[in-house]
């Protein structure tokens, strides 16, 4: 959002209807904890099944398409073999990964 957590507080606690809502759902002002969970509540609701993407797989319907976009899809469970790992409608498997990082962290 381009804000500090601190701004992001500030603004959301000056708004009284911010403030009441918050009170209702978490039963205090809003807090870096509170305003994440609620982040993360929202953006469980965004969901998109119309994306040309979406259309290809649901309908096999490349129509909507470019061929570069198709030539990525190929790519994607093919050669690149990037589905290995990303796989399901969110490309996720839930498994933590270490991406090569030479940091020790075993992939969290």
């Amino acid at each position: 959002m381009g804000l500090t957590m601190k701004e992001v507080i500030s603004r959301l606690s000056s708004d009284t209807s911010y403030v009441s809502w918050f009170n209702e759902v978490y039963q205090q002002l809003p807090d870096s904890a509170t305003i994440s969970s609620a982040l993360a509540a929202f953006q469980q609701t965004l969901v998109y099944r119309t994306s040309p993407y979406d259309l290809y797989i649901q309908h096999q319907d490349s129509s909507k398409m470019s061929a570069k976009a198709l030539h990525g899809v190929r790519l994607f469970f093919g050669k690149a073999r990037c589905s290995q790992c990303h796989k399901g409608a969110d490309f996720a498997d839930g498994d933590f990964r270490n991406i090569g990082i030479n940091s020790g962290d075993a992939g969290r």
